[in-house]
């Protein structure tokens, strides 16, 4: 179990954080009829690197526009009395990615593409039709983490 202090927007913090759950919903083009797809991650040292890495994140001036939305990431940490939501990874049809929490922008590339590798976004646009979370399970199951 991880001890963690999150200051966010609200000036929450999670405590004893059991995992981390990543939600994955689909909009358009590729990704349509391909959401609320979930992955839940246990691992204590992933769980040390996602909450480092967005703790470490610096906030941008400009975001950018993220309309229309292609998909987006929901990345929240669970514990055994609250469930609060780290940030969102949200990539619009002209396939820019932001890093986001409330309506702040943050830059760290490093994250959001272990975000990505995660969730296995490609595998996702991959996938042929719509997506059930069955299919993602499978997608899971099938594919060696590196």
């Amino acid at each position: 179990m991880i001890f963690v202090f999150l200051s966010s927007c609200l000036n929450q913090k999670v405590e004893n954080v059991n995992n981390v759950f990543l939600r994955f919903n689909g909009a358009k083009d590729d990704f349509y009829m391909k959401y609320g797809l979930h992955h839940v991650l246990f691992q204590d040292s992933l769980i040390e690197l996602i909450i480092y890495k967005f703790e470490s994140s610096k906030p941008k001036l400009f975001c950018g526009s993220i309309r229309p939305v292609m998909w987006e990431i929901s990345v929240y940490a669970n514990s055994e009395k609250k469930n609060n939501r780290i940030f969102s990874i949200i990539s619009n049809t002209d396939d820019r990615v932001s890093l986001m929490r409330g309506n702040t922008c943050y830059d760290n590339q490093e994250l959001v593409d272990l975000i990505i590798k995660l969730m296995k976004v490609d595998e996702i646009r991959a996938f042929d039709g719509p997506m059930t979370q069955a299919d993602y399970l499978n997608i899971l199951a099938t594919q060696v983490e590196h």
